[in-house]
């Protein structure tokens, strides 16, 4: 499936089953440029995408009796994007994709786990085209002091080898 300007096209086949967060990922998508149609950042966009599906996604399979909670995949220290190159892309590198989007997610869910609140405020802000750096500094004021701060907290975090929880 892809998000395209407020459309959704989704592959259309009853042979193949919705088994992973896809479709939930792409109507994140969907609904967040229907909020915010002057664009998100695309750390924000991505990361978002992949948090609330995959947290969709288990809440899905708990339902049908499975045991299942969203999984944040850890990131390599020698492969993290650095903060400041990550909040600046415009689209995902070529030749990180993967590491783009499992860092994306991570810096979401851990934003998110840090204040539930502040990150939402946060996410309003960017989508207003608001800098990363100063809407972080005054949203987070009490926990993160800059961008630096935030940065040094979260590879420890985005290394971590773990399922949702800090």
């Amino acid at each position: 499936g892809i998000h395209s300007q407020g459309s959704l096209f989704i592959l259309r086949d009853p042979a193949y089953k919705f088994s992973s967060n896809t479709l939930g990922h792409e109507i994140s998508h969907l609904i967040l440029h229907r909020l915010y149609s002057d664009a998100i950042p695309c750390w924000l966009d991505e990361g978002f995408a992949q948090y609330v599906s995959k947290a969709a996604h288990a809440s899905y399979q708990r339902a049908r009796g499975y045991i299942a909670r969203p999984h944040s995949q850890s990131i390599g220290i020698q492969d993290l994007i650095p903060l400041a190159a990550l909040v600046a892309m415009t689209q995902p590198p070529s030749d990180q994709v993967e590491t783009f989007y499992n860092e994306s997610e991570r810096l979401v869910r851990f934003l998110a786990f840090t204040d539930k609140s502040s990150f939402l405020t946060l996410l309003d802000a960017l989508a207003r085209h608001q800098p990363f750096d100063s809407a972080l500094s005054r949203i987070y004021a009490g926990r993160f002091s800059s961008a630096a701060a935030l940065e040094e907290e979260f590879r420890g975090y985005a290394v971590k080898d773990s399922g949702s929880s800090l």
